[in-house]
């Protein structure tokens, strides 16, 4: 594989982000940027005029979810490092001209972020995110990416990383502003009590249940599939 990074953007209704997004992302480091489409026409209108040796767009016509799109783009990569990104977040001016670099040794680095809202009532708390890495392509190749979970894949991801002894960090400086608004997956309501919070915990209890008895099963094997009908 060459020498730089593929960043495969999984966008679903994304329209009002997704040019901002793209248009975010400047490095001088060889790269190209993969874009799956979740079955959302909307989506794919604005952005298919974008479509170059460049930018690669890949339209699906069933919604089945980020990590399956995910799934779908990590085959397609032609660097040798990886970049999970969200197609409603904003790259910070030139973070991945030195991504590689900071990445040294390890195998898979998080990237901290800053939280933002177009509404302009978030305070920029600054975290690091388990939904955003760089990571060798050959490493999640290894693990066969992620496991078919409407959410939370991200950390599952991470744990079963760490469990076959891949090595990570976390990025020294802030790479992306990470979008907070109504539509976040993270935002909608629980499965359980049908009420808006945060939908990871749900998925959480399970992953807890799988380190403790030290189960990370084939991605075929997720405990849930998301499939739904494409959005206009």
């Amino acid at each position: 594989m060459k020498e730089g990074i593929s960043i495969l953007i999984a966008a679903y209704r994304a329209e009002k982000y997704i040019e901002e997004c793209i248009n975010s992302i400047t490095t001088t480091t060889p790269h190209e940027i993969l874009i799956g489409v979740d079955g959302c026409r909307k989506t794919y209108n604005v952005i298919k005029k974008k479509q170059s040796d460049r930018i690669k767009i890949y339209n699906k016509e069933i919604n089945t979810g980020a990590y399956d799109t995910w799934n779908m783009l990590i085959p397609k990569a032609s660097f040798n490092h990886v970049l999970i990104f969200a197609a409603d977040d904003i790259m910070i001016d030139g973070f991945l001209d030195n991504a590689i670099s900071e990445l040294n040794n390890f195998d898979f680095m998080h990237i901290r972020c800053k939280t933002f809202s177009d509404n302009a009532d978030d305070d920029g708390h600054i975290w690091i995110a388990d939904g955003v890495i760089l990571i060798r392509t050959e490493v999640i190749m290894s693990v066969n990416g992620y496991q078919r979970w409407q959410c939370s894949a991200d950390t599952e991801l991470k744990l079963r990383l760490i469990h076959h002894g891949y090595l990570n960090k976390a990025s020294n400086s802030v790479g992306f502003k990470y979008r907070r608004h109504h539509n976040s997956l993270s935002s909608t309501c629980n499965l359980e009590t049908g009420k808006g919070s945060d939908i990871r915990n749900y998925y959480r209890k399970i992953i807890d249940d799988k380190i403790e008895r030290n189960v990370f099963p084939d991605p075929t094997d997720g405990v849930s599939s998301h499939f739904s009908k494409g959005s206009d």
